[in-house]
């Protein structure tokens, strides 16, 4: 099984297209966990997370992400 997370940000909150993948987490296929930032700044004011999940047999995450915006 394996669980790939992003995180996109928009200028509105329809997320019609011209939203922008910020973070990309590295591939998980176990316990585990990841820190990653995004230099600069963002000026996009919504943010929305990602996720796929993938393997045979009906696999399962459970998982938590916590977003900073400074």
């Amino acid at each position: 099984p394996t669980l790939d997370i992003t995180i996109k940000t928009d200028a509105s909150n329809s997320f019609a297209g011209a939203e922008m993948q910020r973070l990309a987490f590295n591939q998980a296929t176990g316990i585990t966990s990841q820190v990653i930032e995004v230099p600069g700044s963002i000026t996009d004011t919504w943010h929305k997370v990602y996720w796929t999940v993938g393997g045979s047999g009906g696999p399962s995450f459970n998982f938590i992400v916590a977003l900073g915006i400074m």
